[in-house]
Formats: C-alpha cells, sequence, structure tokens
C-alpha cells in the first residue's frame, strides 16, 4: 500500500448495514464476508469517519445477556434470540473463566449461525472479563 491507502478488517457489522463515509478519503471497496467487512480506500488531507447505518426502523426487538460462558449457554442465547425475533443479541460480557473461553465465544459470534447471518440480525459484544 501507498501513502494515504488503508485496508482493514472490521467484525459485527450487521449484514443490511450500509457503508457511509464522512470526511476527505474515497472507499475504494468494501468487502462482505457474514458479519465482517474488509474495507481498502484512501486518504485525503482532512479526517475521514467511516459510519456504518443500520436500515431505520420504529421498533427493534433485541436480546441482552451477560455472563453465559463461551459453550453450551452462550449457543441456547443464540438460538433462544432467534426465536424471540431479536434483531440483535447485546452481549455484555464475562464469557471468559478459562483458559480457552475467550476463543469460543468469538467462534461462535462469527460462525454463520441463523441469528447471525439473517437479514436482521447482528451481534454485537462488549468484552468485560480477563482476556489470557
Amino acid at each position: 500500500m501507498g501513502s494515504g491507502e488503508f485496508e482493514f478488517q472490521i467484525n459485527n457489522i450487521h449484514p443490511q448495514a450500509t457503508l457511509q463515509p464522512v470526511g476527505d478519503g474515497i472507499v475504494v471497496d468494501e468487502n462482505r464476508n457474514g458479519l465482517s467487512r474488509r474495507v481498502r480506500g484512501t486518504l485525503g488531507s482532512s479526517p475521514l469517519a467511516l459510519e456504518w447505518r443500520f436500515p431505520n426502523a420504529k421498533n427493534y426487538r433485541f436480546a441482552a445477556i451477560g455472563d453465559t460462558g463461551g459453550d453450551e449457554e452462550l449457543r441456547w442465547v443464540l438460538a433462544r434470540s432467534e426465536q424471540l425475533g431479536a434483531s440483535f443479541l447485546l452481549h455484555l460480557g464475562d464469557f471468559n473463566y478459562q483458559a480457552g473461553d475467550y476463543d469460543r465465544p468469538r467462534l461462535r459470534l462469527t460462525k454463520p449461525l441463523s441469528l447471525l447471518t439473517s437479514p436482521s440480525a447482528t451481534t454485537i459484544t462488549v468484552p468485560r472479563g480477563k482476556r489470557t
């Protein structure tokens, strides 16, 4: 990449969210893969903000949970959230209890589960626990 060019990957972006660049610069391309996006572009002489906008709706249904661990409890929460028609799941953290726990939920939250890949669903994670 040359001077002023950028490329990065960002995760947990809703499938229906659209990228809205604000400022000085150009987004060359945005590749989508499930909940991940890889963005390439060039910077201008002033700041460039990249905002993903979710389609407006009058109401959103969501689930919130914390202290799930990263195994069967999290799998159940994802399935139950989908059954209840949640548009997204807000995880309040604390899924890291022992070695390997941090990696298991990361895998669950990026695999193509139906809740995560349906047109109206996304996952937002706010980690609070210790990371190993």
